[in-house]
């Protein structure tokens, strides 16, 4: 009963080349939200509907009893250059039953498991104990969480046990790292290129704390369950008069990773040892994220 058939792997496989082929970038998923509805009501769930923010739901089961949730995101990154790819960014080509395109890992591929699998149980759906929600989430990459907390905070979807589909490498994990993401940002004085020893780089200031912080990314706490914490700079801006100009502001993000043991304290002071060892003017926040989402839900 519960195993796909030629034509299911068939609908299965089309339905992700067209999750693929679709742009999906943070606060753009409408497009991709539609294609996820219609497959949906294609397949016997019920209550299928898109909430305030523009996460998908749809429900197998009797409507009554305990609840898994089902939880994906259907938003992706952005392509960075698309001259480094193989194959098509949205081509989702097929090369020796592998799917190539931008999310077809991460996480459209299991996006797709994760619903075609629950539309297995449609048929048993009066039988069943309890109730299964699939839940597509939008705006996972740049705010984990967000999608998740307006859906059991503001929708009041309480389930009993949540599942998540991001790719694993096939292995069952009971747990992930929490996330900070930290701005630093260096001073320096501005002057003419043709004199930079009138000026004072920010840029260059940034450069001794960038090395600084790879080796402290080294020394991170290990938990054996967990993993180890981590630390990576993942952007890197700098601001001057004109491009013959020192810059006097270098502005650098930090993705932070937070092993058991580590907090949001703890990681800060760990970078502001950086800063005050180095002897750099530089100031140190966490950022906060605002957006829109495609709904016009406004995001804090």
């Amino acid at each position: 009963m519960f195993k796909l058939n030629l034509q299911n792997k068939t609908d299965l496989t089309t339905f992700l080349h067209d999750l693929v082929r679709i742009p999906s970038p943070s606060t753009q998923e409408r497009a991709m939200a539609e294609r996820v509805i219609a497959e949906m009501n294609r397949l016997g769930f019920r209550d299928v509907r898109a909430d305030r923010l523009g996460n998908v739901v749809g429900w197998i089961g009797p409507g009554h009893g305990p609840l898994l949730m089902l939880n994906g995101h259907m938003d992706t990154v952005q392509v960075s250059d698309p001259e480094s790819w193989r194959h098509a960014p949205f081509g989702a080509e097929i090369e020796d039953d592998v799917l190539y395109g931008l999310g077809a890992c991460d996480m459209k591929g299991g996006l797709a498991a994760m619903i075609y699998g629950a539309g297995l149980l449609s048929e048993a759906a009066e039988a069943m104990s309890g109730d299964v929600v699939v839940a597509c989430v939008v705006q996972e990459e740049p705010c984990e969480g967000l999608g998740s907390r307006v859906l059991i905070e503001e929708e009041e979807i309480r389930p009993d046990w949540v599942v998540l589909g991001e790719p694993t490498n096939l292995d069952v994990c009971r747990g992930h790292r929490g996330r900070l993401e930290m701005q630093l940002v260096t001073h320096g004085r501005s002057a003419h290129a043709a004199t930079p020893h009138l000026g004072e780089n920010a840029i260059y200031a940034a450069a001794r704390l960038v090395f600084g912080l790879e080796l402290l990314a080294e020394q991170l706490l290990n938990d054996e369950f967990l993993g180890p914490g981590s630390l990576a700079v993942t952007n890197i801006t700098s601001c001057a008069g004109s491009r013959n100009a020192v810059p006097d502001r270098c502005e650098l993000i930090i993705d932070r990773r937070l092993t058991l043991g580590e907090n949001e304290t703890k990681a800060l002071a760990e970078v502001q040892r950086v800063i005050a060892r180095e002897g750099v003017p530089a100031q140190l926040n966490v950022t906060e994220y605002h957006a829109t989402s495609y709904t016009g839900y406004a995001c804090r």
